[in-house]
């Protein structure tokens, strides 16, 4: 857990490095009351006292986009979708490996997000069944034209987390920082899954169109908004994954 989230640490560095913390470092402290304990240092940053309020979304939208477009400028950047080091969300892997096409890749996303929330809050029969028509039939038909008819995808690094909490203003500067990410590599509009969710203050359109208007979605364009309210379905498992019986589940 605490390799991946150095990486991804990495990651981001490498392509905003002034819009986010420096990784300087990681390891094990050997056994701390006879459990092994491990350590992640980075960059102390001094962030304004704004956690009630919403990022900007002009700068927001500008420095997602900033993030993914930098990635034509990284060396030997992947072309499959998926990780080099298992990532987590929160206290569940969520990803580990690597897949040839994104519909592959999100499948496997969406597949372990479900498991997780079965596992905290048992098998519910409708969500199943609900479930196993978006992996047949939704999934493949919706992604699956992103990477037919001529249609390519190129995997981009995203963060994977962004949602208010992890994006705070510079005490001092001001300047807009991100940082805690889960990332890999992904189709960009991935990222804009947590800004549909309303377990999060982002869910304000704006924000999609803001971005999108610097960074435009795939080929479908008229699909994008089906595409994210799939993508959704992955932070609204995972959220409730993480907290038994939350009504974000039955969204």
């Amino acid at each position: 857990m605490i390799a991946g989230e150095f990486r991804c640490a990495q990651e981001l560095r490498s392509r905003v490095p002034a819009s986010t913390p420096d990784a300087v470092a990681w390891g094990s402290l050997g056994l701390v009351r006879g459990l092994e304990a491990y350590f992640l240092i980075l960059d102390f940053v001094p962030f304004a006292d704004e956690s009630d309020a919403l990022p900007d979304v002009a700068e927001t939208a500008a420095l997602v986009a900033a993030l993914h477009k930098a990635n034509a400028a990284v060396r030997d950047c992947p072309t499959v979708f998926g990780t080099v080091l298992p990532t987590y969300d929160g206290i569940f892997c969520h990803m580990s490996g690597w897949e040839p096409s994104w519909t592959k890749c999100f499948s496997k996303l969406l597949s372990r997000a479900y498991h997780f929330n079965c596992l905290t809050n048992g098998v519910d029969r409708e969500l199943q069944i609900a479930y196993e028509l978006v992996q047949c039939v939704v999934l493949p038909r919706l992604l699956g034209r992103l990477e037919s008819g001529g249609h390519t995808i190129t995997p981009y690094f995203i963060h994977g987390d962004l949602w208010e909490g992890n994006i705070q203003r510079h005490k001092e500067t001001g300047k807009l920082y991100i940082f805690d990410s889960n990332g890999f590599y992904a189709h960009h509009e991935m990222e804009l899954a947590c800004w549909r969710t309303e377990h999060h203050k982002m869910h304000e359109r704006a924000f999609c169109e803001a971005y999108f208007a610097i960074n435009p979605p795939s080929a479908p364009v008229h699909e994008v908004d089906d595409r994210l309210k799939l993508y959704a379905l992955k932070a609204y498992l995972m959220y409730s994954a993480h907290a038994r019986g939350h009504p974000s589940r039955a969204k």
